[in-house]
């Protein structure tokens, strides 16, 4: 597919596209080619302060909305990311280095992400309690208010979605920050919904972790933060969560295992341990990236792995014959 990026992209804020009050940007290169896609803005804490105060202004009348009409937006969000998964796939491509065909199941991921939790919100259900014949408590679930979240490299918009289509679902309204080095797909596709949900219900800026994520996460207007991000920043972010007294959730780095024995499926195994470790260029939190095999077969398994290594095609990631590309 031809595609080709703008100039530049500005922040998402109150629904529209707005330069940093700096005017300052900065590059996104393309990891296969190292060629610049574009130029980014850069928010600082006047952009922060504003985006949190749309969100605030948009908050009364999107949580007033019934679970059902959001999640009708929500199926029409999803409806606009299938209709226009192969241009956010190769968008995704250029700017993050994965495979075609692993941008593309990742928009599929993000489309249905969407649909689910829509579907959530029409099963939600309380509780009645009683404690004797004159008391008893009604649970009722109500949206926190402005949830800042911050977004990996790895994932942008599969990942930005798992947080995006809960807290829109819940009728919360959003301060996102995507990864520096990969912040281009979530602006196209903001631009593709600006219509379905109202104005300053989703809000993006865009920058440095350091800069950008640390305005979001000690923004008194923030209500939630949510982080998906190295262990390192995560205990920081964690630390301003509880300091600040507001709920946070982490999904954080890790190594996890594959076990092997001898009575395994053997090209099976073979084949879940290659992709375990090398899909999405191995970088994946929940990967299997560490391999426990059992004495008996260790030798002939890691022989095995090694050619199945060896026979992986790393390349652009536009190429339809690349497995695995460039880290961005």
């Amino acid at each position: 597919m031809n595609f080709k990026f703008q100039d530049k992209y500005d922040l998402f804020i109150g629904g529209e596209f707005v330069p940093a009050e700096s005017g300052k940007y900065f590059p996104s290169y393309n990891p296969a080619t190292g060629e610049k896609n574009s130029e980014v803005a850069f928010a600082e804490t006047a952009d922060i302060d504003k985006a949190v105060k749309a969100a605030q202004a948009a908050f009364p009348a999107w949580a007033a909305f019934s679970p059902i009409e959001r999640g009708l937006a929500l199926l029409k969000i999803a409806d606009i990311i299938d209709a226009n998964a192969e241009m956010l796939a190769t968008a995704e491509t250029m700017d993050n280095g994965k495979p075609l065909g692993q941008a593309l199941g990742d928009i599929s991921c993000a489309a249905d992400q969407f649909r689910y939790f829509a579907g959530c919100m029409r099963a939600e259900e309380g509780a009645y309690v009683p404690y004797d014949k004159d008391s008893f408590s009604i649970l009722s679930r109500e949206p926190l208010g402005v949830v800042g979240q911050i977004i990996p490299w790895n994932f942008p918009l599969s990942s930005g979605s798992w947080k995006l289509a809960p807290a829109l679902a819940a009728g919360n309204c959003v301060v996102f920050k995507p990864a520096s080095a990969t912040s281009i797909s979530i602006l196209i596709l903001a631009d593709l919904i600006k219509d379905v949900i109202p104005k300053g219900v989703l809000n993006i800026v865009t920058g440095k972790g350091s800069v950008t994520g640390y305005g979001i996460a000690t923004h008194p207007g923030i209500r939630k933060i949510a982080f998906t991000g190295s262990t390192e920043i995560g205990a920081q972010m964690g630390s301003i969560a509880g300091q600040r007294i507001v709920p946070s959730t982490m999904e954080l780095g890790g190594k996890s295992a594959n076990v092997v024995f001898d009575d395994c499926q053997w090209d099976r195994a073979v084949d879940g341990a290659m992709g375990a470790m090398l899909y999405n260029q191995g970088e994946v939190c929940g990967a299997g990236s560490r391999l426990l095999l059992q004495d008996t077969i260790y030798d002939r398994f890691v022989e095995a792995l090694a050619k199945k290594f060896e026979a992986v095609r790393v390349g652009n990631g536009l190429d339809p014959d690349t497995d695995m590309g460039p880290i961005i």
